[in-house]
C-alpha cells in the first residue's frame, strides 16, 4: 500500500486481504483490522469467516485465515505507533 492511501484509512487500522483455497472451497475477504480493538482475535475471526465451509474443511480453512491475518498485522503494526501495537490484532469491519 502506498504511504498516501495508508493515510487514507482509519487510526490503528491494517487493511487485511485473505484469499485462500483448501479443496475446492475457496474464500476471498477484505476488510479493516483495528490494531486497538480486544473483542476478536484472528481465530475468532477465522472462525467466522469460514463458518459456512463442510465440517471437514473448516479447521484448515481456519487455521490458513487465521495465519493470513496475523501475518499481514504483524507486517503492517512493525510500521504503526507504539501504542497501537499493544495487545492483539483486532476486526474493525468488512469491506466486501
Amino acid at each position: 500500500m502506498t504511504p498516501q492511501g495508508r493515510h487514507a484509512l482509519p487510526e490503528n487500522t491494517v487493511p487485511i486481504n485473505i484469499e485462500v483455497t483448501e479443496g475446492s472451497h475457496h474464500i476471498r475477504e477484505s476488510f479493516l483490522w483495528n490494531l486497538t480493538d480486544t473483542s476478536l482475535d484472528p481465530e475468532g475471526a477465522a472462525a467466522l469467516i469460514c463458518k459456512r465451509a463442510p465440517v471437514l474443511l473448516s479447521s484448515a480453512l481456519a487455521a490458513r485465515v487465521a495465519t493470513s491475518i496475523r501475518s499481514q498485522v504483524e507486517g503492517c503494526a512493525l510500521f504503526a505507533p507504539a501504542a497501537s501495537r499493544k495487545g492483539s490484532p483486532r476486526l474493525v469491519s468488512d469491506t466486501n
